[in-house]
């Protein structure tokens, strides 16, 4: 299972988990079906050097959203690699205390249009 989600400043938002690892078709899904709603115009977008994230489309739906898209390179992006602390139940075991969610229906499915 690969999740995924946009990390603002005070909260998370478009939360999405896949059953599959995401490539550029199904990364272009979760922007256009769960990123775009949640972006307001002068948004920055940053994605990591992953060639999932480096389609023209992409670029493009952000864009039109409104919104700038920004590539983290280098020593930005390694900084910025810790997302498995918010979803800990899939970066190796559940975080100490909380207890793992269910495993079906927590967080939203993504529909990959064939």
């Amino acid at each position: 299972m690969t999740s995924l989600a946009a990390l603002r400043s005070d909260r998370i938002d478009a939360p999405c988990v896949l059953d599959q690892p995401f490539n550029a078709g199904s990364f272009l899904a979760y922007v256009e079906q769960f990123l775009v709603p949640t972006l307001r115009p002068g948004d920055i977008v940053a994605m990591d050097n992953l060639s999932s994230h480096k389609g023209l489309a992409i670029r493009q739906v952000i864009c039109a959203a409104g919104a700038n898209p920004a590539d983290l390179r280098g020593d930005r992006a390694a900084a910025l690699s810790g997302l498995q602390g918010v979803f800990p139940c899939y970066g190796g075991g559940a975080a100490p205390n909380r207890p793992r969610p269910p495993r079906e229906g927590w967080l939203p499915r993504l529909r990959i249009r064939a």
